[in-house]
């Protein structure tokens, strides 16, 4: 998270959402006030960061599969809690970046879900600078 938010990938600052187990996250108002904001986001063409938001990813089937339709020339995309769903547009430019540590890919999300994504491993090793390297080698002898 740190690299991507430090790099010059971004027009804007993404929108980074944080879950977590703390039963305020948990609850459907969050989850709502976090769904506004992700369909902000989609409409403006601003980058949407997931962390740990494993409770998101059932509404936002449809956008994570890019199951888009067209609605007067515009990209748009059903999202839904519980049962209730609304078309949303997209603009051209939105992306969504989902990170999750690699024991949870492996232990707890299913294939399907990881192959709707582009996949990139990053390793604590790859964040170091040179200097940080010559020091880890030295450590470990």
């Amino acid at each position: 998270l740190q690299i991507l938010l430090g790099s010059s990938f971004f027009k804007e600052r993404p929108l980074v959402l944080f879950g977590s187990d703390f039963p305020a996250d948990q609850t459907d108002l969050q989850t709502y006030m976090n769904l506004q904001r992700i369909k902000y986001c989609m409409e403006s063409g601003r980058c949407v960061i997931l962390v740990y938001q494993d409770r998101m990813y059932e509404s936002l089937y449809d956008m994570l599969n890019q199951h888009y339709t067209i609605v007067n020339e515009k990209r748009c995309v059903r999202l839904v809690v519980e049962t209730r769903s609304k078309m949303c547009y997209v603009h051209d430019d939105f992306r969504v970046i989902v990170i999750v540590e690699s024991a949870q890919a492996i232990q707890d999300l299913q294939a399907p879900f990881l192959n709707r994504f582009e996949k990139q491993l990053i390793l604590k090793k790859d964040l170091l600078n040179s200097v940080q390297i010559e020091v880890t080698k030295a450590l470990e002898d």
